[in-house]
């Protein structure tokens, strides 16, 4: 990524990927859309990171993106939003979110078909069961 400009993410179904933080950490502004994923503002950056876009069929819609991002560029702060995604991303907040989850003491709660399931097993969704027969490791 380091060799170009400008990310453009003009997807429908994942508005906000790893490629937007992997883009923003090498310094790229993001021309994204904003149908889904944080709707309407990547990662909570604001203005920060790029601009917003409604994608659709008409190639216009990222000219007209693109324009506004350039008329704004001096908005723009690269450093204040990879230092925000880097304290949500990174790998000290992703340790710690997978020892949560390990401990089961995490706050996301599985819904649909986990949910019901460790409701059937009488367990807590997203909680490993209280006892084990063959110790702490998960082999079987």
């Amino acid at each position: 990524m380091h060799g170009y400009d400008l990310l453009v993410h003009a997807s429908r179904v994942e508005t906000f990927g790893m490629t937007v933080v992997e883009a923003v950490a090498a310094g790229l502004p993001v021309l994204g859309g904003a149908e889904r994923g944080p709707q309407g503002d990547p990662g909570g950056l604001g203005g920060r990171v790029g601009a917003l876009m409604n994608v659709s069929e008409d190639p216009q819609v990222i000219v007209d993106a693109y324009r506004r991002l350039r008329a704004a560029v001096g908005d723009i702060d690269l450093p204040a939003a990879r230092e925000v995604l880097e304290g949500r991303y990174g790998r000290e907040p992703w340790a710690a979110q997978l020892m949560d989850a390990y401990r089961g003491t995490g706050t996301a709660e599985p819904t649909g078909k986990k949910a019901a399931k460790a409701a059937a097993e009488g367990g807590k969704p997203g909680t490993a069961p209280a006892s084990r027969s063959d110790g702490p490791c998960c082999s079987r």
